[in-house]
């Protein structure tokens, strides 16, 4: 049990306590009242304390929290996407299963190397049209749409 009794001083059991009462990452600001007792308020501080203060360890965690922001575009999903737009072969099959709909992979062949008038051309084009036309940016903030991603991908 922990007791207020002073400015920054605390009773815990029966021992007389004057150390941040907060956990880690959390520092004291001011006291609250809770179910009628004052209680310090813990409130989450803007530098996180970590249990080791090494470059190692400091290196580790900017490489873990650069991962999120490696996304080749917006809204990119590993398990449906190619890293490149588009959806992957798992993405594809999942589309099927659900939609019975057989999607065919993107022809990402530069349009230079298809020969005018074949089938692979001709979906190229007739993709490049449709997708072309589609309300919506193809980049934001820097960053691809699934739409941008996709037109790339397909060379359009």
């Amino acid at each position: 049990m922990m007791m207020a009794i002073g400015d920054g001083a605390f009773l815990v059991g029966w021992e007389f306590a004057k150390e941040d009462p907060c956990w880690d990452g959390y520092e004291q600001v001011g006291m609250k009242t809770k179910r009628g007792k004052k209680v310090p308020n813990c409130v989450p501080s803007d530098t996180k304390k970590s249990a080791c203060d090494c470059d190692t360890c400091d290196t580790l965690a900017k490489a873990l929290l650069s991962k999120e922001s490696d996304k080749p575009f917006h809204g990119y999903n590993p398990n449906r996407h190619s890293r490149e737009g588009g959806l992957n072969a798992k993405g594809r099959a999942k589309f099927k299963r659900e939609e019975g709909a057989n999607l065919k992979p993107p022809v990402t062949e530069k349009p230079s190397t298809l020969k005018p008038g074949s089938k692979k051309a001709k979906r190229r084009k007739s993709f490049c049209a449709r997708m072309g036309g589609v309300k919506g940016p193809t980049s934001k903030g820097g960053k691809l749409t699934p739409k941008g991603a996709a037109l790339k991908r397909w060379n359009c």
